[in-house]
């Protein structure tokens, strides 16, 4: 792990935004290099004598910027640029659009479909793990990465207070067992979750 600690009275923007600052910067001037780990966002916040949701927040950005990967269980590594993937062949498609199938949107945006190769390559990194049955409510690392998304939103969870579930569905069923009981009324609006008539149900 490099021995890193950035000086935020360099910048007078928001702190986790001068956090990815910085990490840019250095990277620039050689002082931070490929495969660096940088300090665990506790330890960095504890140094900085900021928040642990700041450095969180920082590590994020710098994450979309493409400057640093996060690596489940390691920590987060400056990583290589990113470079343009080629712009992917254009079809010509019917009209009108056909919407009785559901097709997930073809992005264009060569930075977009570069990270996400980067992340296809990053889960097939350990797909063992993948075939064996996951932590009841989410390891500490998705609950970091839970409560790191979170603080872009204003929330800041202590970590015990997040609950990772395999989805939607299971949510709602964990949340309306918890909550509801047997001849209640459940109310939602009317373009909702499909499933949540069929799990109010049961």
């Amino acid at each position: 792990m490099v021995d890193w600690t950035p000086d935020l009275t360099r910048s007078d923007k928001p702190r986790y935004l001068a956090i990815a600052d910085i990490i840019a910067e250095d990277i620039r001037a050689g002082r931070l290099s490929v495969g660096d780990r940088l300090p665990p966002q506790r330890k960095l916040a504890d140094r900085l004598a900021v928040d642990f949701t700041t450095v969180a927040r920082g590590y994020v950005e710098a994450q979309k910027r493409g400057l640093v990967e996060s690596r489940v269980g390691q920590g987060t590594f400056v990583r290589a640029p990113i470079r343009p993937a080629p712009a992917p062949a254009r079809h010509n498609r019917p009209e009108p659009a056909d919407l009785s199938m559901n097709l997930p949107p073809e992005p264009d945006d060569p930075e977009l479909i570069a990270r996400m190769q980067d992340g296809v390559a990053q889960v097939s990194r350990d797909l063992v793990s993948l075939l064996r049955y996951q932590g009841f409510g989410g390891a500490p690392a998705d609950k970091d990465a839970a409560s790191a998304w979170l603080s872009r939103r204003g929330l800041v969870p202590a970590q015990e207070r997040i609950f990772v579930t395999p989805g939607a569905h299971s949510a709602l069923m964990g949340i309306l067992g918890l909550l509801a009981k047997p001849g209640d009324t459940v109310l939602c609006e009317s373009l909702t979750y499909p499933g949540t008539r069929s799990i109010a149900a049961q």
